[in-house]
């Protein structure tokens, strides 16, 4: 019998489970990092609120903050992609033939693994607006407003959502990377650079 997942920002998920959800992924990310590119980052830190972007990276400040929605009920291998990518901006800051090298060089799969974390992403997104009471959702895939509903896990629906995330990435002509959508905020301490936005994401809409 297929089992609702367990969703972190729950009400019923207490402060205490996010610290120790927190502390692991500041750990995992440090540990990542030692197996990869080996950077000296000043301040790792995971965001419960981050809904806009999986990431923010300030590269003059050298801190890393990731959206808790880019890693709960994420496997384990698009985690580390995850960590990849995010750290591969400290050396290119956008999504250019460099950077995807500097990727690659860890994670040859990326472009697969690309599409699969932004699916598990949006799906985290949805489920987050669905437990602030957001009873509609803007769905810039389908081009208009629908009901968020919970992962239940099934093969079916994931194969729907690999189907329609391909088929949407057909539309979309992007020289710049494998993807044509931004999914991080890279700033600098000193001057904004580059700000991303993401393409594709659930966002609150007005019910009348």
């Amino acid at each position: 019998m297929n089992q609702p997942r367990r969703i972190l920002r729950s009400p019923a998920f207490d402060q205490s489970a996010r610290e120790l959800f927190a502390k692991f992924a500041i750990g995992y990310v440090n540990r990542v990092n030692e197996e990869t590119f080996g950077l000296g980052l000043t301040h790792v830190d995971l965001d419960f609120e981050l809904i806009s972007h999986r990431a923010r990276v300030d590269l003059g400040k050298r801190t890393l903050v990731l959206s808790a929605c880019s890693l709960e009920n994420v496997p384990k291998r698009l985690r580390r992609y995850h960590l990849i990518h995010e750290l591969a901006h400290f050396l290119h800051e956008k999504h250019d033939g460099q950077f995807w090298k500097a990727v690659e060089e860890f994670e040859p799969n990326y472009e697969s693994l690309e599409r699969q974390l932004q699916i598990c992403f949006e799906r985290n997104v949805r489920d987050v607006l669905l437990l602030r009471g957001e009873t509609l959702v803007e769905d810039a895939f389908r081009g208009r407003a629908v009901r968020p509903r919970l992962l239940l896990g099934r093969d079916d629906i994931l194969r729907d959502e690999l189907e329609l995330s391909m088929h949407c990435q057909e539309l979309v002509s992007d020289t710049n990377g494998p993807r044509g959508r931004e999914t991080c905020h890279v700033t600098n301490s000193t001057s904004d650079i580059n700000i991303n936005t993401i393409n594709g994401i659930a966002a609150p809409v007005s019910v009348s």
